[in-house]
């Protein structure tokens, strides 16, 4: 919310929203010039997406963005994650005039859509940022346990490699139609 409302302040178009646990790439400022080019008011687009469910996203008109392409979803429950998003002042203003006080999480972006906030939701695909293993700020474990394991050195490599091996397993979650998105 605090970021939506300095996008707000400082007049700008559009933010890169992104988490604390997030690795950009190095071609990022690229990436998200192509965003840019292609964004209209009331946007938000994903980099990384991991939705709940299976989400089906339309091949049709899919913008091009280097090895990545900008595509629409089939439904707004195929959004999922706030690791890395850009967002336009207009869906910004938008989650802030329906979310407050708060009543759903920051990823809801079918609560977002279904209720006027934004206008339409886009995935780039293939991810464009990783995800590093490390406690995030954001979700920290409630277990002094799992904060140890977290912190400690020696299971830091396993925690990346299990990181690794849902993140490979994020495809199957994203499945691609040769149909036209209703939100096109």
């Amino acid at each position: 919310m605090a970021a939506y409302e300095r996008l707000i302040a400082r007049d700008l178009p559009y933010a890169l929203i992104v988490e604390d646990d997030v690795v950009l790439p190095p071609q990022i400022h690229g990436i998200v010039a192509g965003i840019e080019a292609a964004l209209r008011p009331g946007d938000v687009v994903l980099m990384f997406n991991w939705p709940k469910n299976i989400g089906v996203f339309s091949t049709v008109d899919a913008v091009p963005i280097g090895n990545h392409r900008l595509c629409l979803p089939m439904q707004m429950s195929g959004l999922g994650s706030t690791a890395a998003y850009v967002i336009t002042r207009e869906a910004a203003e938008g989650i802030l005039r329906v979310n407050r006080p708060v009543v759903v999480t920051s990823d809801n972006w079918n609560y977002f859509f279904e209720n006027g906030a934004l206008t339409r939701g886009r995935v780039i695909s293939p991810n464009v940022v990783a995800l590093k293993p490390f406690e995030s700020t954001i979700f920290v474990s409630g277990s002094k346990l799992g904060a140890l394991l977290k912190s400690n050195a020696l299971f830091k490599p396993l925690l990346a490699a299990r990181r690794r091996v849902l993140t490979e397993k994020m495809p199957v979650s994203m499945t691609f139609t040769n149909e036209i998105s209703p939100f096109a």
